[in-house]
Protein backbone atom coordinates (compact mmCIF):
# COMPACT_ATOMS: atom_id res chain seq x y z
CA UNK A 1 0.00 0.00 0.00
CA UNK A 2 1.16 3.25 -0.83
CA UNK A 3 1.11 5.87 1.93
CA UNK A 4 1.64 9.88 1.21
CA UNK A 5 4.84 11.93 2.48
CA UNK A 6 3.04 15.03 4.06
CA UNK A 7 6.55 16.86 4.03
CA UNK A 8 6.53 16.08 0.13
CA UNK A 9 3.18 17.25 -0.38
CA UNK A 10 4.11 20.76 2.17
CA UNK A 11 7.41 20.92 -0.08
CA UNK A 12 4.95 21.09 -2.88
CA UNK A 13 2.72 23.82 -1.57
CA UNK A 14 5.55 25.89 -1.50
CA UNK A 15 5.85 25.86 -5.02
CA UNK A 16 10.21 25.00 -5.08
CA UNK A 17 10.51 22.15 -7.51
CA UNK A 18 13.39 21.56 -5.78
CA UNK A 19 12.06 20.94 -2.74
CA UNK A 20 9.59 18.44 -4.06
CA UNK A 21 11.85 15.16 -3.67
CA UNK A 22 10.00 11.84 -2.91
CA UNK A 23 5.81 11.81 -2.95
CA UNK A 24 5.28 8.38 -1.81
CA UNK A 25 6.92 5.62 -0.14
CA UNK A 26 6.67 1.68 0.52
CA UNK A 27 6.37 1.30 3.96
CA UNK A 28 2.39 0.20 5.42
CA UNK A 29 1.36 1.65 8.31
CA UNK A 30 -0.18 -0.90 11.11
CA UNK A 31 -3.92 -1.20 11.70
CA UNK A 32 -4.78 -2.29 15.17
CA UNK A 33 -6.58 -5.28 15.24
CA UNK A 34 -8.19 -7.31 17.87
CA UNK A 35 -8.62 -11.06 17.32
CA UNK A 36 -12.57 -11.98 17.48
CA UNK A 37 -13.64 -14.58 19.69
CA UNK A 38 -15.31 -17.37 18.08
CA UNK A 39 -18.76 -18.10 19.81
CA UNK A 40 -19.68 -21.80 20.76
CA UNK A 41 -22.59 -22.62 19.63
CA UNK A 42 -25.56 -23.91 22.42
CA UNK A 43 -26.73 -26.91 20.24
CA UNK A 44 -29.15 -27.72 22.81
CA UNK A 45 -30.54 -24.53 22.93
CA UNK A 46 -31.81 -24.70 19.83
CA UNK A 47 -34.32 -27.90 20.65
CA UNK A 48 -37.37 -28.23 22.67
CA UNK A 49 -37.55 -31.60 24.48
CA UNK A 50 -41.06 -31.12 24.98
CA UNK A 51 -41.86 -31.14 21.07
CA UNK A 52 -42.94 -34.79 21.77
CA UNK A 53 -46.13 -36.10 23.52
CA UNK A 54 -44.92 -39.75 23.70
CA UNK A 55 -44.79 -42.28 26.34
CA UNK A 56 -40.93 -41.19 26.67
CA UNK A 57 -41.56 -37.76 27.37
CA UNK A 58 -39.96 -36.20 30.76
CA UNK A 59 -37.86 -39.09 31.32
CA UNK A 60 -34.58 -38.04 31.77
CA UNK A 61 -32.01 -41.08 31.14
CA UNK A 62 -33.74 -40.98 27.66
CA UNK A 63 -33.39 -37.31 26.98
CA UNK A 64 -30.23 -37.01 28.16
CA UNK A 65 -28.99 -40.47 26.06
CA UNK A 66 -30.98 -38.55 23.17
CA UNK A 67 -29.30 -35.18 23.41
CA UNK A 68 -25.96 -37.04 23.34
CA UNK A 69 -26.61 -38.60 20.41
CA UNK A 70 -27.76 -35.58 18.59
CA UNK A 71 -24.66 -33.20 19.92
CA UNK A 72 -22.74 -36.15 18.36
CA UNK A 73 -24.17 -35.78 15.01
CA UNK A 74 -23.67 -31.80 15.71
CA UNK A 75 -20.02 -32.94 16.32
CA UNK A 76 -19.20 -34.92 13.43
CA UNK A 77 -21.58 -32.46 10.60
CA UNK A 78 -19.11 -29.80 11.68
CA UNK A 79 -15.73 -31.73 11.26
CA UNK A 80 -17.28 -32.66 8.29
CA UNK A 81 -17.77 -29.17 6.51
CA UNK A 82 -15.18 -27.76 7.79
CA UNK A 83 -13.11 -30.19 5.42
CA UNK A 84 -15.12 -28.46 3.10
CA UNK A 85 -14.08 -25.11 4.21
CA UNK A 86 -16.54 -23.88 5.81
CA UNK A 87 -18.78 -24.94 9.51
CA UNK A 88 -22.19 -26.28 10.18
CA UNK A 89 -24.07 -23.41 11.32
CA UNK A 90 -22.35 -21.49 8.34
CA UNK A 91 -23.96 -24.17 6.03
CA UNK A 92 -27.39 -24.18 7.63
CA UNK A 93 -27.43 -20.14 7.20
CA UNK A 94 -27.18 -21.00 3.68
CA UNK A 95 -30.65 -22.21 3.27
CA UNK A 96 -31.82 -20.94 6.94
CA UNK A 97 -32.80 -17.18 6.70
CA UNK A 98 -34.00 -16.43 10.50
CA UNK A 99 -34.14 -18.33 13.88
CA UNK A 100 -37.20 -20.02 13.29
CA UNK A 101 -35.42 -22.01 10.32
CA UNK A 102 -32.37 -22.60 12.35
CA UNK A 103 -34.22 -24.10 15.06
CA UNK A 104 -36.71 -26.26 12.59
CA UNK A 105 -33.90 -27.73 10.92
CA UNK A 106 -31.80 -28.76 14.19
CA UNK A 107 -35.50 -29.76 15.58
CA UNK A 108 -35.53 -32.70 12.64
CA UNK A 109 -31.87 -33.76 13.64
CA UNK A 110 -33.07 -33.94 16.85
CA UNK A 111 -35.75 -36.02 16.29
CA UNK A 112 -33.91 -38.20 13.98
CA UNK A 113 -31.59 -39.27 16.86
CA UNK A 114 -34.57 -39.67 18.89
CA UNK A 115 -35.53 -42.28 16.63
CA UNK A 116 -32.69 -43.87 16.30
CA UNK A 117 -32.44 -44.61 20.24
CA UNK A 118 -36.34 -45.74 19.85
CA UNK A 119 -35.47 -48.09 17.36
CA UNK A 120 -31.97 -49.07 19.19
CA UNK A 121 -33.33 -50.85 22.51
CA UNK A 122 -37.10 -50.95 21.14
CA UNK A 123 -39.46 -51.86 17.76
CA UNK A 124 -41.21 -50.09 15.13
CA UNK A 125 -42.74 -46.73 16.64
CA UNK A 126 -44.63 -43.96 15.65
CA UNK A 127 -41.80 -41.53 15.94
CA UNK A 128 -40.22 -43.16 12.72
CA UNK A 129 -42.49 -41.52 10.50
CA UNK A 130 -42.03 -38.22 11.96
CA UNK A 131 -42.14 -35.48 9.08
CA UNK A 132 -39.16 -33.63 10.63
CA UNK A 133 -37.02 -36.75 9.82
CA UNK A 134 -38.24 -35.88 6.20
CA UNK A 135 -36.49 -33.11 5.89
CA UNK A 136 -33.04 -34.30 6.89
CA UNK A 137 -33.42 -35.90 3.25
CA UNK A 138 -34.17 -32.86 1.14
CA UNK A 139 -31.76 -30.59 3.33
CA UNK A 140 -28.55 -32.86 3.85
CA UNK A 141 -26.95 -34.88 0.64
CA UNK A 142 -26.29 -38.42 0.54
CA UNK A 143 -22.88 -38.28 1.55
CA UNK A 144 -23.82 -36.37 5.29
CA UNK A 145 -27.02 -38.95 5.43
CA UNK A 146 -24.76 -42.02 5.06
CA UNK A 147 -21.96 -40.30 7.79
CA UNK A 148 -24.84 -39.96 9.54
CA UNK A 149 -25.83 -43.80 9.70
CA UNK A 150 -22.43 -45.17 10.32
CA UNK A 151 -22.28 -42.85 12.92
CA UNK A 152 -25.35 -44.15 14.52
CA UNK A 153 -23.78 -47.40 14.69
CA UNK A 154 -20.40 -46.43 16.05
CA UNK A 155 -22.64 -44.59 18.74
CA UNK A 156 -24.46 -47.62 20.01
CA UNK A 157 -21.34 -50.10 19.34
CA UNK A 158 -19.65 -48.28 22.18
CA UNK A 159 -22.51 -47.16 24.51
CA UNK A 160 -23.14 -50.88 26.10
CA UNK A 161 -25.85 -52.25 27.79
CA UNK A 162 -29.12 -50.17 28.54
CA UNK A 163 -29.63 -48.95 32.19
CA UNK A 164 -32.29 -50.61 33.82
CA UNK A 165 -34.29 -47.67 33.87
CA UNK A 166 -34.28 -47.75 29.90
CA UNK A 167 -34.93 -51.28 30.15
CA UNK A 168 -38.42 -51.09 31.80
CA UNK A 169 -38.99 -47.72 29.25
CA UNK A 170 -38.63 -49.55 26.09
CA UNK A 171 -40.64 -53.00 28.28
CA UNK A 172 -37.20 -55.00 27.03
CA UNK A 173 -38.44 -57.53 29.83
CA UNK A 174 -41.02 -60.16 28.64
CA UNK A 175 -43.67 -59.29 31.01
CA UNK A 176 -43.84 -55.90 30.30
CA UNK A 177 -44.38 -56.62 26.49
CA UNK A 178 -47.53 -54.84 24.78
CA UNK A 179 -50.18 -57.40 23.60
CA UNK A 180 -50.44 -56.67 19.75
CA UNK A 181 -53.33 -58.34 17.60
CA UNK A 182 -50.84 -61.37 15.75
CA UNK A 183 -49.55 -61.75 20.00
CA UNK A 184 -52.46 -61.51 22.13
CA UNK A 185 -51.06 -63.01 24.54
CA UNK A 186 -47.21 -62.35 24.33
CA UNK A 187 -45.71 -65.57 24.11
CA UNK A 188 -44.11 -65.75 20.39
CA UNK A 189 -42.03 -62.39 21.48
CA UNK A 190 -40.71 -63.89 24.65
CA UNK A 191 -39.96 -67.44 22.75
CA UNK A 192 -38.53 -65.36 18.92
CA UNK A 193 -36.25 -62.52 18.54
CA UNK A 194 -38.29 -60.71 15.88
CA UNK A 195 -35.68 -58.87 13.10
CA UNK A 196 -36.26 -55.23 12.01
CA UNK A 197 -37.78 -56.36 8.75
CA UNK A 198 -40.13 -58.75 10.53
CA UNK A 199 -41.42 -55.81 12.54
CA UNK A 200 -41.59 -53.53 9.78
CA UNK A 201 -43.79 -56.69 8.01
CA UNK A 202 -46.37 -57.34 10.74
CA UNK A 203 -46.48 -53.15 11.14
CA UNK A 204 -47.44 -52.84 7.30
CA UNK A 205 -50.25 -55.77 8.18
CA UNK A 206 -53.90 -54.91 8.30
CA UNK A 207 -55.12 -56.57 11.56
CA UNK A 208 -56.81 -60.07 11.29
CA UNK A 209 -59.26 -61.34 14.21
CA UNK A 210 -60.04 -64.53 13.26
CA UNK A 211 -60.08 -66.82 16.54
CA UNK A 212 -57.23 -68.98 15.13
CA UNK A 213 -55.12 -65.76 16.32
CA UNK A 214 -55.63 -66.28 19.85
CA UNK A 215 -54.45 -70.32 20.14
CA UNK A 216 -50.99 -71.79 19.56
CA UNK A 217 -51.25 -71.94 15.37
CA UNK A 218 -50.16 -68.49 14.92
CA UNK A 219 -46.52 -69.88 15.39
CA UNK A 220 -46.96 -71.87 12.37
CA UNK A 221 -49.14 -68.97 10.67
CA UNK A 222 -45.85 -66.58 11.61
CA UNK A 223 -43.29 -68.55 10.33
CA UNK A 224 -45.02 -69.11 6.72
CA UNK A 225 -45.80 -65.30 6.48
CA UNK A 226 -42.34 -64.46 7.09
CA UNK A 227 -40.65 -67.10 4.46
CA UNK A 228 -42.99 -65.20 2.01
CA UNK A 229 -41.53 -62.40 2.73
CA UNK A 230 -38.40 -63.62 2.69
CA UNK A 231 -38.93 -64.89 -1.13
CA UNK A 232 -40.27 -61.46 -1.79
CA UNK A 233 -37.56 -59.20 -0.30
CA UNK A 234 -34.90 -61.56 -1.84
CA UNK A 235 -36.32 -60.63 -5.59
CA UNK A 236 -35.64 -57.10 -4.46
CA UNK A 237 -32.17 -57.75 -5.86
CA UNK A 238 -32.60 -59.08 -9.30
CA UNK A 239 -33.43 -57.02 -12.08
CA UNK A 240 -36.93 -58.19 -12.90
CA UNK A 241 -37.73 -57.37 -9.69
CA UNK A 242 -40.72 -59.03 -7.17
CA UNK A 243 -43.56 -57.54 -9.12
CA UNK A 244 -43.45 -56.12 -12.67
CA UNK A 245 -44.53 -52.64 -11.29
CA UNK A 246 -41.52 -50.29 -10.25
CA UNK A 247 -44.11 -48.47 -7.61
CA UNK A 248 -45.05 -51.33 -5.90
CA UNK A 249 -40.97 -52.68 -5.86
CA UNK A 250 -40.47 -49.31 -4.23
CA UNK A 251 -43.09 -49.71 -1.85
CA UNK A 252 -42.06 -52.92 -1.04
CA UNK A 253 -38.69 -52.08 -0.54
CA UNK A 254 -39.87 -49.25 2.18
CA UNK A 255 -41.10 -51.73 3.78
CA UNK A 256 -37.90 -53.79 4.61
CA UNK A 257 -36.59 -50.49 5.43
CA UNK A 258 -39.02 -48.55 7.23
CA UNK A 259 -42.20 -47.92 9.39
CA UNK A 260 -45.25 -48.04 7.33
CA UNK A 261 -48.74 -47.92 8.38
CA UNK A 262 -51.45 -50.03 7.03
CA UNK A 263 -54.19 -47.21 5.63
CA UNK A 264 -51.13 -45.59 3.49
CA UNK A 265 -50.78 -46.32 0.17
CA UNK A 266 -53.99 -48.27 -0.05
CA UNK A 267 -53.73 -49.17 -3.61
CA UNK A 268 -50.72 -51.16 -3.37
CA UNK A 269 -51.99 -53.32 0.45
CA UNK A 270 -54.17 -55.50 -1.52
CA UNK A 271 -51.99 -57.84 -1.72
CA UNK A 272 -50.41 -58.04 1.99
CA UNK A 273 -53.88 -58.68 2.85
CA UNK A 274 -53.55 -61.35 0.25
CA UNK A 275 -50.37 -63.04 1.68
CA UNK A 276 -51.86 -63.33 5.12
CA UNK A 277 -55.16 -64.75 4.64
CA UNK A 278 -53.53 -67.38 2.35
CA UNK A 279 -50.76 -67.98 4.87
CA UNK A 280 -53.56 -68.50 7.83
CA UNK A 281 -55.35 -70.83 5.24
CA UNK A 282 -52.55 -72.91 4.86
CA UNK A 283 -51.89 -73.91 8.42
CA UNK A 284 -55.67 -73.90 8.82
CA UNK A 285 -55.21 -76.58 6.06
CA UNK A 286 -52.48 -78.69 7.49
CA UNK A 287 -54.15 -78.91 11.13
CA UNK A 288 -57.57 -79.81 9.06
CA UNK A 289 -59.29 -76.80 10.82
CA UNK A 290 -62.16 -75.21 8.94
CA UNK A 291 -60.75 -73.38 5.63
CA UNK A 292 -61.74 -69.66 4.42
CA UNK A 293 -61.85 -68.49 1.16
CA UNK A 294 -58.84 -67.80 -0.72
CA UNK A 295 -59.06 -67.89 -4.16
CA UNK A 296 -59.53 -64.42 -4.86
CA UNK A 297 -56.09 -63.48 -3.05
CA UNK A 298 -54.18 -66.56 -4.81
CA UNK A 299 -55.85 -65.11 -7.88
CA UNK A 300 -54.56 -61.57 -6.51
CA UNK A 301 -50.62 -62.87 -5.51
CA UNK A 302 -50.82 -64.87 -8.84
CA UNK A 303 -51.61 -61.16 -10.74
CA UNK A 304 -49.17 -59.11 -8.50
CA UNK A 305 -46.15 -60.63 -8.68
CA UNK A 306 -43.77 -62.03 -11.02
CA UNK A 307 -44.35 -65.74 -11.75
CA UNK A 308 -41.06 -66.75 -10.11
CA UNK A 309 -42.06 -65.07 -7.14
CA UNK A 310 -45.40 -66.69 -7.16
CA UNK A 311 -44.15 -70.25 -7.87
CA UNK A 312 -41.37 -70.02 -5.10
CA UNK A 313 -44.49 -69.25 -2.36
CA UNK A 314 -46.62 -71.95 -4.27
CA UNK A 315 -42.83 -74.01 -3.62
CA UNK A 316 -42.96 -72.67 0.25
CA UNK A 317 -46.99 -73.81 0.45
CA UNK A 318 -46.77 -76.91 -0.64
CA UNK A 319 -43.98 -78.20 1.70
CA UNK A 320 -45.63 -77.12 4.99
CA UNK A 321 -48.64 -79.35 3.78
CA UNK A 322 -46.42 -82.31 3.02
CA UNK A 323 -44.65 -82.10 6.83
CA UNK A 324 -48.02 -82.04 7.79
CA UNK A 325 -49.08 -85.44 5.99
CA UNK A 326 -45.84 -86.84 7.16
CA UNK A 327 -46.65 -85.32 10.79
CA UNK A 328 -49.75 -87.07 10.42
CA UNK A 329 -48.66 -90.41 9.73
CA UNK A 330 -45.52 -90.67 12.25
CA UNK A 331 -48.37 -89.87 15.13
CA UNK A 332 -51.33 -92.40 13.41
CA UNK A 333 -53.50 -92.69 16.35
CA UNK A 334 -56.10 -95.80 16.77
CA UNK A 335 -59.46 -94.35 16.89
CA UNK A 336 -61.27 -95.75 20.20
CA UNK A 337 -64.16 -97.32 19.55
CA UNK A 338 -66.97 -95.86 21.06
CA UNK A 339 -70.33 -97.67 22.22
CA UNK A 340 -73.06 -95.25 23.62
CA UNK A 341 -75.76 -96.55 26.19
CA UNK A 342 -79.26 -95.25 26.98
CA UNK A 343 -79.29 -95.40 30.53
CA UNK A 344 -82.52 -94.99 30.92
CA UNK A 345 -83.51 -97.94 28.91
CA UNK A 346 -80.96 -99.80 31.02
CA UNK A 347 -82.46 -101.38 34.64
CA UNK A 348 -80.32 -99.76 37.32
CA UNK A 349 -80.01 -103.10 39.21
CA UNK A 350 -76.18 -104.78 39.99
CA UNK A 351 -77.39 -107.90 37.88
CA UNK A 352 -78.55 -105.80 34.82
CA UNK A 353 -75.31 -104.32 34.70
CA UNK A 354 -73.14 -107.11 35.12
CA UNK A 355 -75.13 -108.31 32.22
CA UNK A 356 -74.57 -105.27 30.13
CA UNK A 357 -70.83 -105.62 30.90
CA UNK A 358 -70.56 -109.30 29.83
CA UNK A 359 -72.25 -108.33 26.68
CA UNK A 360 -69.22 -105.47 25.82
CA UNK A 361 -66.77 -108.17 26.74
CA UNK A 362 -68.03 -110.42 24.14
CA UNK A 363 -68.63 -107.62 21.71
CA UNK A 364 -64.97 -106.54 21.37
CA UNK A 365 -63.48 -109.78 22.95
CA UNK A 366 -62.36 -110.69 19.20
CA UNK A 367 -60.32 -107.55 19.04
CA UNK A 368 -56.65 -106.80 18.83
CA UNK A 369 -55.08 -105.83 22.72
CA UNK A 370 -54.45 -102.37 20.83
CA UNK A 371 -57.61 -101.63 20.61
CA UNK A 372 -59.20 -99.00 22.90
CA UNK A 373 -62.99 -99.36 23.99
CA UNK A 374 -64.84 -96.12 25.64
CA UNK A 375 -67.92 -96.92 26.79
CA UNK A 376 -69.83 -93.50 27.64
CA UNK A 377 -72.53 -93.34 30.03
CA UNK A 378 -75.25 -90.75 29.05
CA UNK A 379 -77.51 -89.97 32.34
CA UNK A 380 -80.12 -87.43 32.33
CA UNK A 381 -82.25 -86.72 35.54
CA UNK A 382 -85.80 -86.49 34.51
CA UNK A 383 -87.01 -84.00 36.74
CA UNK A 384 -84.03 -82.12 36.22
CA UNK A 385 -84.05 -79.02 33.49
CA UNK A 386 -81.26 -78.34 30.64
CA UNK A 387 -79.01 -76.36 31.62
CA UNK A 388 -79.03 -73.68 28.29
CA UNK A 389 -75.26 -73.79 26.25
CA UNK A 390 -73.82 -70.12 26.55
CA UNK A 391 -71.29 -69.24 23.51
CA UNK A 392 -70.32 -65.65 22.35
CA UNK A 393 -72.03 -65.95 19.07
CA UNK A 394 -76.04 -66.03 20.88
CA UNK A 395 -77.74 -62.91 19.84
CA UNK A 396 -81.06 -62.03 20.82
CA UNK A 397 -83.39 -60.21 18.45
CA UNK A 398 -82.63 -56.69 19.66
CA UNK A 399 -78.98 -57.81 19.80
CA UNK A 400 -78.93 -58.28 15.55
CA UNK A 401 -81.18 -55.04 14.79
CA UNK A 402 -77.88 -53.42 16.91
CA UNK A 403 -75.88 -55.44 14.53
CA UNK A 404 -77.94 -54.30 11.89
CA UNK A 405 -77.79 -50.63 12.71
CA UNK A 406 -73.91 -50.44 12.84
CA UNK A 407 -73.17 -52.07 9.90
CA UNK A 408 -75.26 -49.76 7.98
CA UNK A 409 -73.38 -46.57 9.36
CA UNK A 410 -70.28 -48.27 8.35
CA UNK A 411 -71.39 -49.42 4.65
CA UNK A 412 -73.50 -45.82 4.68
CA UNK A 413 -69.85 -43.83 5.06
CA UNK A 414 -67.02 -46.07 4.01
CA UNK A 415 -66.29 -46.67 7.62
CA UNK A 416 -66.74 -45.36 10.82
CA UNK A 417 -64.42 -43.80 13.13
CA UNK A 418 -63.21 -45.48 16.06
CA UNK A 419 -64.31 -42.73 18.26
CA UNK A 420 -67.68 -42.84 17.22
CA UNK A 421 -68.23 -46.84 17.25
CA UNK A 422 -67.03 -46.55 20.72
CA UNK A 423 -69.97 -43.96 21.63
CA UNK A 424 -72.30 -46.36 19.50
CA UNK A 425 -71.33 -49.14 21.99
CA UNK A 426 -71.45 -47.46 25.16
CA UNK A 427 -74.69 -45.94 24.25
CA UNK A 428 -75.79 -49.48 23.93
CA UNK A 429 -73.68 -51.21 27.06
CA UNK A 430 -71.40 -53.23 24.83
CA UNK A 431 -67.98 -53.74 24.72
CA UNK A 432 -66.23 -53.00 21.15
CA UNK A 433 -63.99 -55.66 20.16
CA UNK A 434 -66.69 -57.75 21.67
CA UNK A 435 -68.92 -56.38 19.53
CA UNK A 436 -66.74 -56.54 16.48
CA UNK A 437 -66.44 -60.12 17.10
CA UNK A 438 -69.91 -61.20 17.07
CA UNK A 439 -70.47 -59.60 14.02
CA UNK A 440 -67.44 -60.93 12.03
CA UNK A 441 -68.62 -64.49 14.07
CA UNK A 442 -72.45 -63.71 12.54
CA UNK A 443 -71.17 -62.99 8.78
CA UNK A 444 -69.00 -66.28 9.37
CA UNK A 445 -71.23 -68.19 7.04
CA UNK A 446 -71.68 -65.90 4.27
CA UNK A 447 -68.35 -65.60 3.64
CA UNK A 448 -65.90 -67.79 5.73
CA UNK A 449 -63.99 -64.84 6.80
CA UNK A 450 -63.64 -61.84 8.53
CA UNK A 451 -65.42 -59.09 7.25
CA UNK A 452 -65.39 -56.19 9.76
CA UNK A 453 -61.25 -54.90 10.21
CA UNK A 454 -60.01 -52.40 12.34
CA UNK A 455 -57.37 -50.02 10.07
CA UNK A 456 -56.03 -47.18 11.46
CA UNK A 457 -58.83 -45.02 13.62
CA UNK A 458 -61.18 -46.36 11.36
CA UNK A 459 -63.52 -49.34 11.05
CA UNK A 460 -63.93 -50.80 7.85
CA UNK A 461 -65.46 -53.62 5.66
CA UNK A 462 -62.99 -55.61 4.03
CA UNK A 463 -62.85 -54.84 -0.30
CA UNK A 464 -63.42 -58.43 -1.08
CA UNK A 465 -67.01 -58.54 0.53
CA UNK A 466 -68.48 -55.12 0.13
CA UNK A 467 -71.07 -56.09 -2.31
CA UNK A 468 -71.65 -59.40 -0.33
CA UNK A 469 -72.34 -57.29 3.02
CA UNK A 470 -74.41 -54.78 1.18
CA UNK A 471 -76.56 -57.48 -0.33
CA UNK A 472 -76.65 -59.19 3.19
CA UNK A 473 -77.91 -55.93 4.67
CA UNK A 474 -80.66 -55.30 2.27
CA UNK A 475 -82.07 -58.91 2.59
CA UNK A 476 -82.08 -58.15 6.26
CA UNK A 477 -84.12 -55.43 5.52
CA UNK A 478 -86.69 -57.27 3.55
Amino acid sequence: MKMINYQAIKNWLSKNIEDIIDVTFDQAEPIPTRKRKVKEENWLAYVNHDYFTDRYRGNKEFEQLVDQLYLHYIHILDQHFKRENTTFMNYIRSFAWNSYEIRRFLQAIHAFARTRVIKQFGSIHETELYSEVGMLNYRLGKKERDLLKRETDVFFTFLGEPSDTLKKLFRLSPAELKPLWWDLDQSYREENNLSHSQERVLFATKTRTTKIWEGPYKNDILTLYFDMWTIIFDALSDEAGPTPNKARNQFINKIRLTAVRPYEEDKHYYFISSLIKYAENTIRKKYGLREIKVQADLENIEKRFNKAVVDKIKERVAAELALAKKMAKAEKVVEPKKIELNFEKISTSQQELTQIVDMITDFVGDENEDDVVEVVLEEKAKNEEEMPVLTGTVNTDDDGEIQLVFLQMIVSNNGLDLFEAEAFCEEHGLFLNAFVNQINQRLYDLVEDQVLLIEGSQIMVDDFYQEDVENWIEEQGN
